[in-house]
């Protein structure tokens, strides 16, 4: 049960570090041109 909850935390991290990072390329994408 508390390897499901590690798993679940690790999971959840993984994909806060993903939406950290399209954040970062969208933000790239749009400043790019204007650069």
């Amino acid at each position: 049960m508390e390897s499901f909850l590690i798993q679940r935390d690790t999971r959840r991290q993984a994909t806060f570090a993903g939406a950290i990072a399209l954040l970062i390329l969208l933000t790239l994408g749009v400043a790019a041109p204007r650069a």
